[in-house]
């Protein structure tokens, strides 16, 4: 495994990494590299990362909970939590013409293609990002979203009410359940269980994820920066460092986000997906992590899918075994050099942390194929 990673750290392609290997109860932790390059600070097995998108998962865990306690089922329509969206517009074509503008008093004014909802957003939707919330690239939506601040990290920047009212007056790419989009739905889904369960994210992602499963760091802020890694992006011939280890993760965001976010550990974050892989799982029921790690996107929205080896569960992406990993294995990754993988047919879980932003094409990250090729494909 480390003969498979270290031409990478030779050819100085990453600065570092953490990797964590699951079979039943035992686990494997293997690091090298450096994940701070001012300081010389060395990855370690208690190194912790962002995880960006690596928290949608997490999110979909805390949904299913909160539907076994009681506080909401994923029929419920959204609206019943917030009810601006039963009036949210839906354009009549995901590349339909819109124009927003963003007024002196935080509300959006909204022109274009627009049709009425034919049916409401549920909290599935918001878990399967099929709720319309989203755009593709290169469209009048995409520049809405621009004009809306829904740029970068802002959550640092925005309040929830901010948040919450902008993403209501944006129009919706389709018509709820119909059309796969990438990622918003995670960040309505965050108010939609703060109100259901009277809870914050952080109180819920503490008593709910952390605690149960005896986790040695989940969180969105930064207790320990000494175990903390810098964030690093790709320059012209080195790297560059995006956020340092005492930066924006000191910070209290102005909004709880599920779309991103967290920080833990490779070893924690193999926990997690392996709990979910027992027959009595501690997050979950057993019939509860099944749905979480089988397709839940319905018919019309399944075509529109855009990663023809998988296809998508609650939080999850999962292998139809077309090619690369075997049927059945599920996970996600985050933009910010992290991966997880949960096979259910082995019970082997892995997890590669790297603290350096992903490519926009895989093969610019070859060492991802690689690591889990080995784990899932050649052992």
């Amino acid at each position: 495994m480390i003969e498979r990673l270290q031409p990478y750290l030779h050819k100085r392609q990453i600065p570092g990494y953490t990797a964590a290997i699951r079979d039943g109860e035992h686990c494997l932790e293997i690091s090298d590299g450096q994940i701070d390059l001012e300081s010389g600070k060395t990855a370690d097995p208690d190194s912790i990362y962002r995880i960006a998108s690596l928290t949608k998962p997490i999110a979909a865990i805390l949904t299913l909970q909160a539907q076994e306690d009681g506080y909401l089922e994923l029929g419920t329509p959204i609206s019943d939590f917030i009810p601006e969206f039963a009036l949210t517009p839906v354009l009549t074509d995901p590349k339909a013409k819109v124009k927003v503008k963003l007024g002196s008093d935080g509300n959006l004014e909204v022109k274009g293609d627009l049709e009425t909802q034919r049916k409401p957003i549920t909290v599935a939707h918001l878990i399967t990002m099929t709720a319309g919330l989203g755009y593709l690239p290169r469209t009048d939506l995409e520049a809405a979203y621009t004009e809306a601040q829904f740029t970068g990290q802002y959550q640092r920047n925005l309040s929830e009410t901010e948040v919450i009212t902008r993403f209501s007056q944006l129009p919706l790419a389709a018509q709820p359940g119909e059309y796969w989009t990438y990622n918003y739905s995670f960040d309505v889904l965050a108010t939609v269980l703060a109100r259901a369960t009277g809870k914050t994210l952080p109180d819920l992602i503490e008593t709910k994820i952390r605690q149960p499963l005896g986790l040695s760091y989940l969180s969105y802020l930064i207790n320990d920066p000494e175990l903390t890694t810098s964030y690093y992006r790709r320059g012209e011939g080195k790297l560059e460092l995006v956020d340092p280890r005492s930066g924006d993760y000191l910070r209290r965001p102005t909004f709880w986000p599920l779309r991103t976010g967290l920080m833990t550990t490779a070893r924690d974050y193999t926990a997690i997906l392996a709990d979910l892989l027992k027959p009595e799982p501690r997050l979950l029921s057993a019939s509860s992590a099944r749905l979480f790690q089988s397709g839940q996107l319905p018919e019309g929205a399944a075509s529109r899918y855009p990663r023809p080896a998988e296809t998508y569960g609650y939080g999850v992406g999962i292998s139809t075994g077309r090619y690369g990993y075997p049927a059945g294995v599920f996970g996600w990754s985050g933009s910010t050099g992290v991966k997880a993988q949960a096979d259910p047919r082995t019970g082997r879980v892995a997890a590669l942390f790297t603290p350096q932003q992903v490519g926009s094409d895989p093969s610019f990250d070859p060492w991802f194929p690689d690591f889990f090729d080995l784990v899932f494909n050649r052992s």
